[in-house]
């Protein structure tokens, strides 16, 4: 249960996103990317549970805000990674390489 003005605020800003993204799920994850990563959930357990019992979210962003706020879910990682530097060993080799050819 929301206990102050400033989560109550919260829940409307996360509503509101939820509502500007509805029906599209990249932006969904995007937006859940801000708010958890490796680390955990940024948001408090009570705006997560107000969040959880909106009308104003789908059933498939209560579901997928659920499971991302569950470390180690496959939800979790999949939205974890989103606000990760790639790994991109390969791509890195080819760069060096064309910068060296540049050099000749």
């Amino acid at each position: 249960m929301i206990t102050n003005d400033k989560q109550k605020k919260d829940v409307l800003y996360y509503e509101a996103i939820a509502e500007d993204c509805f029906g599209d799920k990249e932006v969904w994850f995007r937006y859940l990317g801000k708010i958890i990563n490796r680390n955990g959930c940024l948001l408090q357990n009570n705006i997560l549970s107000d969040l959880l019992s909106s009308d104003k979210l789908s059933m498939f962003q209560k579901i997928t805000l659920k499971q991302a706020s569950i470390p180690g879910t496959p939800t979790n990682i999949a939205v974890s990674s989103l606000e990760e530097k790639a790994k991109t060993p390969m791509i890195d080799e080819i760069r060096k390489r064309i910068e060296n050819d540049k050099g000749r």
